[in-house]
């Protein structure tokens, strides 16, 4: 919502409405990344080392994808689009972890 209020003062009107279907049609797709590393653990439950390291390696994969979207969505040279997308990946992880503290929402790695 933030940047679409600020989408003209920062030069991305015109490509807004490509970049929020791209990003939203990119995280479902995304999504299913990490699909196996849920069947993974949902049948071998004791093999948390190889689900933790298989779930970085998807989430390097995914960063990666995510940045290419950001990229042809907004086509915009790299300059522009890598501080974009780091402003936006590392809002999202700001958000997350503020929203959870405050609301008391939590992780534990031996609930299940």
């Amino acid at each position: 919502v933030v940047i679409g209020l600020i989408a003209k003062r920062i030069g991305i009107a015109k490509r807004y409405a490509a970049y929020v279907i791209a990003t939203n049609w990119g995280s479902a797709l995304i999504s299913w990344i990490f699909a196996p590393i849920t069947l993974l653990q949902l049948f071998f439950p004791g093999r948390t080392d190889v689900a933790t390291l298989f779930a970085f390696i998807m989430f390097g994969i995914s960063v990666v994808l995510s940045y290419r979207l950001t990229f042809i969505a907004l086509q915009r040279p790299h300059a522009y689009a890598a501080p974009f997308f780091a402003c936006i990946f590392f809002g999202s992880l700001f958000l997350t972890v503020l929203l959870q503290n405050l609301l008391g929402i939590g992780f534990e790695p031996h609930a299940y």
